[in-house]
């Protein structure tokens, strides 16, 4: 915990007791939650209770913004101000403050505390098309969608890149198109494509593949396929 002040004439024990997070450590997955307390001295005036929580990545809720304005209450006789903390789907430190609300020369004064966010690992993949038929030698095209979720059933973090394949049931490359491609996945979790078939006869299957890269742009377990007809 960091005490930064720019007055020394103050003590901060007459402002804030102490600082904490209800876990330290939350996954980036953009709904992970710690509750940030401060304890303020017993001898806060009534009237100057409120204090201001400031975080450098996530939000609080409810609001959903990057502060929040929080009136201190007594709890088994100790007056404390508490917040919700949602992760964010970048990980990273987080450095949580909290600060008096009341301008004054104790408005210098802010506790802090760092919260990490670890990366939410890919564990699934699902391709949803828009349909399962296609027209030959590129005439329509078909809206790919893929959904990540981690092992816990819950969004992946931002940055995770995916790589789209097309391929006939005999192992050949299909050598359709990809356009509009959103590969990399970013606040909604998933990741995006538009897929046009060549020329090829009318019942021929293609197989549309998504597979999920590690750090160092390898194929991961993490993958899913579907199958196109060319039905005109």
């Amino acid at each position: 915990m960091l005490l930064i002040s720019c007055k020394k004439t103050v003590s901060i024990d007459e402002i804030f007791v102490s600082l904490s997070a209800s876990k330290t450590k939350l996954s980036a997955d953009g709904l992970s939650m710690s509750e940030i307390s401060v304890q303020l001295s017993p001898n806060s005036s009534a009237d100057r209770r409120t204090v201001v929580f400031t975080t450098t990545s996530g939000n609080f809720i409810p609001g959903n913004q990057d502060k929040a304005l929080v009136k201190a209450e007594y709890n088994d006789g100790v007056l404390i101000a508490k917040v919700l903390l949602r992760s964010p789907l970048k990980p990273g430190m987080i450095s949580v403050s909290v600060s008096p609300e009341f301008d004054s020369p104790n408005s210098e004064y802010i506790l802090s505390t760092d919260i990490e966010a670890v990366p939410s690992e890919p564990f699934s993949m699902k391709i949803e098309p828009s349909g399962f038929g296609i027209s030959s030698n590129f005439l329509t095209e078909i809206k790919l969608r893929g959904l990540l979720k981690n092992s816990e059933n819950r969004p992946v973090s931002s940055g995770f890149n995916v790589v789209f394949e097309d391929v006939l049931l005999s192992g050949l490359a299909a050598n359709g198109r990809f356009r509009a491609v959103q590969n990399q996945t970013a606040d909604s979790s998933s990741v995006s494509a538009i897929y046009s078939a060549p020329a090829y006869p009318i019942g021929t299957e293609i197989k549309i593949r998504a597979v999920c890269l590690d750090s160092k742009g390898k194929k991961t377990v993490v993958r899913d396929s579907l199958l196109l007809t060319v039905n005109k």
